[in-house]
């Protein structure tokens, strides 16, 4: 199974940062940010108000599923 660290909201590709502040995650948080080991596969725990949703992005911004 990857391995997904815990990393620092700030340690995210700048792409990743751009796709979380387009107008699709206006008025979420980050909450927590996960890297994968073996790919290049971020995982984003986000909150706005009383929700939670978790996202995934290669390094290039573009959605995971």
């Amino acid at each position: 199974e990857d391995e997904k660290m815990q990393i620092q909201p700030e340690e995210l590709p700048d792409a990743v940062k751009a796709a979380l502040n387009s107008e699709d995650y206006t008025g979420w948080q980050i909450s927590a940010a996960y890297k994968y080991a073996e790919k290049d596969v971020y995982e984003v725990e986000l909150k706005k108000g009383e929700e939670v949703a978790t996202v995934k992005f290669d390094k290039d911004g573009q959605k995971v599923e």
